[in-house]
């Protein structure tokens, strides 16, 4: 890490002084009354004071403020070096660290300007340009993003097996904002979430795993913006290699979906070259696109062993090279590139259907630009060339998602994010001890206290809190996708997340993720679940399935699918009295062949429906979402958020309504034509929301090419507190609305809907 030279001169300054501390004290020249403490941590060695003269170098140096004046809630930001006696400065300093590795801790010490202390942890960084492409020299940085007005003071502090160390304190100022701030869950009605400032967060979950929206630069730079514009707030995504947005894995797993996938694996063959525990294979395919620099000089670099018959042709640009059986070696290849794309190979034969015997075995894969033009190489431009993915953090990984964190800040778009994988490749070979095995096992990655990956898992999630905490664009962060429903896997999460707590900086949302069943043994967990902010449930629809709570049956209708999601999560939470809000994560219409986007014609009012049933509530989760962006359909979004901003549902004063439901809680609906339903909330102040639908107009009928009878009827929303009221008819495809009063004297509030084909929004409020 280029730390060497400051490592040696930081460990000759200790020996120097060290031995210069005993000689002078057997000589008794050391008085206690006359002498110092040397600032270097558990090393520390008394000096007279005829030493003063002899200072130790600073170990944090270059500490630069990259703005003294921050708005409330935006990114402060300190860049710095330091020397250290680290080897692995991805791991943190723990001195019964289970890898024989030592790492550095690295912490950004606050004080508020009310004089209270925070504590965020810092990490490695590699600077990259407008392009998000490394370049320059790699420093470290802290991210914190203060949450009030004042003068701030920080001090950076330092910890390896060296000792201690602590900078000067300095300052820095925080002026007001129009940030809402973070997501949290609401302290008034702990259904919802809402921001900082009691704003409350609505928008439903989608996922955006489907289509590969953030699969590249411009993907990132095209989708996030659209979705903030047409108000998606609140998106889903697994930034590890799993799903489809293979583009953004900062940590592990293995190697061959940062490189074009196809039958190329990590391998338990170590290259005993360099000490590392996986090696690559490579497929004829397996390949990189770099941006690059027209008429630059670029070097591939990496070490590879080839046996028996196979030939191993790595190339970039238009230098190729043709390697045949040799052993472990180092290779170098050099090319200028000609355009703005630069393609790097790791050809396995021939082509495709090579099937040549033998092995080509990968390691330690580098491409450098010469950023002098005299062979001053600068840092590695690829993802992921290192099959020892549990080592290090991918800076180009993970600037990927600085940028979509930059940019969601600047849109309103926030993340729920998983930090693993459970079926990862590399941990899932990993034995306690750390030594690897040939049989993948799912409970390597749900390993023990103690044990090697977990300890490594909770390395890497201080990184991700070091590196992402500080952004209003995490709305939450999951353990992994669809986790098992097994004590291990409970285990894990609870430490896991619970290492999150113990750390962060701000409250972060946590959660995890399981399929099918509401885990009623993992969210109620009497010692550990108040670690978990929210409750998840991944719940899809499909024809003919059995069991209705492990995959709903309710499949033609949209709207009602969501009425039977809302109506489980009460369940849920009186059941078992759950004091948070609970997600559906995952959604849609699933079955072999089916999916919402082989809908046809009723493919829009799928999404439509599923979208205006919410009316507040996180009963989104929908996975199947190409169609929404095929179709220009985000819009919808938009007009929900309209329909609902200004409207306080999280202010505790609120219960749900709707025509399913009897008592004083009922809506009560009189058709003379056509079916309806509706749906929504009451406020005990006399405001509410209301949703009226066609219950005929479905997307299985739209669909079929059914004929669809307009609805004229009147809808009686009970228990409304008497006065006269201002009433807001909302479209709900075109964003138009009409405003009218009423009075309501005997506590029923009627609303008269005429030739309703669709559906329409309402919303009223007492004067």
């Amino acid at each position: 890490m280029d730390y060497r030279t400051d490592i040696k001169r930081s460990w000759l300054w200790l020996i120097v002084t060290m031995w210069a501390g005993v000689l002078l004290g057997r000589t008794g020249l050391v008085q206690a009354d006359q002498s110092i403490d040397a600032p270097t941590g558990d090393y520390r060695v008394n000096l007279p004071l005829v030493m003063m003269s002899v200072q130790p170098p600073a170990r944090i140096q270059n500490i630069q403020a990259l703005s003294s004046n921050v708005a409330r809630y935006g990114k402060f930001e300190v860049a710095f070096t330091i020397s250290t006696t680290a080897d692995n400065v991805y791991f943190p300093y723990d001195p019964a660290a289970p890898i024989d590795q030592s790492g550095v801790s690295v912490d950004l010490l606050l004080t508020t300007p009310h004089g209270a202390t925070r504590k965020a942890p810092c990490f490695f960084y590699q600077p990259v340009d407008a392009n998000v492409v490394p370049i320059g020299q790699p420093d470290w940085r802290c991210r914190f993003a203060p949450d009030t007005i004042g003068t701030w003071r920080y001090r950076v502090q330092l910890t390896d097996r060296a000792g201690t160390d602590t900078s000067a304190v300095a300052n820095f100022n925080v002026a007001a904002s129009n940030s809402h701030g973070f997501v949290r869950v609401s302290p008034t009605d702990s259904r919802y979430f809402e921001f900082d400032d009691g704003t409350p967060f609505l928008t439903p979950l989608i996922n955006v795993e489907w289509g590969n929206p953030l699969n590249s630069l411009d993907l990132i730079r095209t989708n996030i913006p659209k979705w903030g514009q047409n108000g998606v707030r609140f998106v889903r995504w697994l930034p590890t290699g799993e799903g489809a947005n293979h583009f953004v894995v900062p940590y592990g797993d293995e190697l061959r979906v940062s490189w074009g996938f196809g039958p190329a694996w990590t391998k338990t063959d170590s290259d005993p070259g360099n000490g590392s525990k996986f090696t690559f294979a490579p497929y004829y395919y397996t390949g990189q696109n770099l941006r690059a620099i027209s008429g630059a000089r670029y070097r591939l670099s990496f070490r590879a062993r080839v046996t028996s018959d196979k030939v191993f042709r790595p190339q970039i640009g238009e230098a190729l090279l043709e390697i045949h059986a040799a052993n472990w070696q180092n290779y170098t290849l050099e090319t200028t590139a000609t355009s703005t794309d630069l393609m790097v190979w790791l050809h396995d034969g021939y082509s495709e259907a090579d099937v040549r015997s033998g092995t080509i075995r990968v390691d330690n894969v580098r491409v450098q630009r010469d950023e002098t033009g005299q062979g001053g190489w600068g840092p590695n431009l690829l993802a992921r060339g290192d099959a020892d993915t549990y080592q290090f953090v991918d800076q180009v990984g993970a600037a990927r998602l600085d940028e979509i964190m930059r940019l969601s800040e600047q849109y309103g778009v926030y993340h729920k994010l998983t930090l693993f994988h459970k079926n990862e490749q590399v941990l899932g070979l990993m034995l306690p001890d750390g030594s690897v095995t040939d049989a993948w096992d799912i409970n390597h990655f749900y390993s023990g206290d103690g044990e090697m990956v977990r300890w490594l898992e909770q390395a890497y999630a201080r990184y991700f809190v070091a590196r992402w905490a500080y952004s209003t664009a995490l709305h939450s962060v999951e353990l992994a996708n669809e986790n098992m429903l097994t004590t291990e896997s409970y285990d894990a999460a609870f430490a896991i997340l619970g290492h999150i707590r113990s750390i962060e900086p701000r409250p972060i949302l946590l959660s995890n993720s399981f399929w099918g069943y509401f885990v009623e043994p993992f969210w109620t967990d009497p010692a550990r679940s108040y670690l978990m902010d929210y409750a998840d449930k991944h719940w899809y629809a499909r024809p003919d399935s059995g069991d209705a709570e492990l995959v709903s049956q309710t499949y033609t209708d949209s709207a009602a699918n969501v009425r039977e999601c809302q109506q489980a999560f009460a369940n849920y939470r009186d059941w078992y009295a759950q004091d948070k809000p609970i997600v559906r994560g995952e959604a849609g219409v699933w079955s072999s062949g089916l999916d919402p986007m082989d809908f046809g014609s009723g493919a829009a009012t799928y999404y439509h429906k599923q979208l205006w049933a919410q009316m507040g509530d996180n009963c989104g989760g929908e996975w199947y979402t190409a169609y929404l962006d095929d179709h220009d359909l985000w819009g919808d979004y938009l007009r929900y958020e309209q329909f609902l901003q200004n409207e306080p549902l999280t202010n505790g004063a609120y219960h749900a309504i709707g025509s399913d439901v009897t008592g004083a809680n009922s809506i009560v609906i009189s058709a003379s034509t056509g079916s309806a339903r509706a749906w929504g909330k009451l406020s005990t102040t006399g405001r509410g929301v209301v949703w009226i639908d066609n219950a005929n107009d479905t997307w299985q009928r739209v669909a079929d090419g059914l004929s669809i009878t307009s609805v004229n009827a009147t809808v009686t929303i009970n228990a409304v507190p008497n006065g006269t009221y201002q009433i807001t008819w909302f479209n709900t495809a075109t964003g138009a609305t009409t405003t009218a009063t009423q009075s309501v004297s005997n506590g029923k509030l009627a609303l008269t809907v005429s030739n309703l084909a669709y559906d329409v929004a309402v919303k009223f409020r007492k004067q």
